[in-house]
């Protein structure tokens, strides 16, 4: 896949599924999707002292990461509106304990987006310890920009570890994320200019998209 077939005029969906069932077969073969050169330099990755002596890690496809095998969603309490004294203690403990990968996301706690506020709150300190996820669930470029800009505030960070497309569910998402203007152009971009390290999506329910 190469950016100058995104930039000039989007990925088709056969060209994407094609790609999609390579990067799925490194995945399951224990790797994942090089990074192209030009997004090589980026900060050291992170590294909670805690972690190896707590739990079992494993590789997190090629990336060079070894989470352990607990990590901590963003959900739950952590989204709760109005939460803070119970949200953000959850994720203190959680890296005390050695959780050293962390997800969130644009969507988690409503428009408020108290799932990145109380994660952010804590990454304003510990950021170096946890590979920090999040998602976008716009399916265009210029949207999905806007929410990662708006992500990185919330987070405290200048970088994310992990951007995903999040829960794909429709093939007219694929239509539309991999066409022009689409989400894929936002996550290349992002990733070309450093703002995020690695790219991934999510899906829940139909596994043809």
């Amino acid at each position: 896949m190469s950016d100058d077939g995104l930039q000039s005029g989007g990925l088709g969906r056969r060209d994407f599924l094609r790609f999609g069932g390579a990067a799925a077969a490194g995945l399951l073969a224990g790797g994942a999707v090089p990074r192209p050169a030009q997004a090589a330099a980026a900060p050291p990755l992170p590294h909670n002292p805690v972690t190896q002596g707590a739990m079992p890690t494993r590789n997190l496809g090629r990336t060079g990461y070894r989470p352990g095998i607990f990590s901590l969603g963003g959900q739950a309490a952590v989204e709760r509106p109005n939460n803070e004294a119970v949200a953000v203690p959850i994720v203190e403990r959680a890296i005390d304990l050695g959780v050293n990968y962390v997800d969130t996301a644009a969507a988690y706690g409503g428009p408020q987006r108290w799932s990145q506020r109380y994660i952010g709150q804590v990454m304003a300190r510990r950021r170096r310890e946890v590979f920090l996820a999040s998602k976008t669930n716009d399916r265009t470029k210029d949207g999905s920009l806007r929410l990662l800009d708006e992500s990185l505030r919330l987070l405290n960070t200048d970088h994310l570890d992990l951007w995903q497309l999040h829960n794909i569910s429709t093939m007219a998402q694929v239509d539309q994320i991999t066409g022009p203007g689409g989400a894929l152009e936002a996550l290349t971009q992002a990733r070309d200019q450093r703002m995020v390290r690695f790219l991934g999506l999510t899906g829940h329910a139909n596994p043809r998209p």
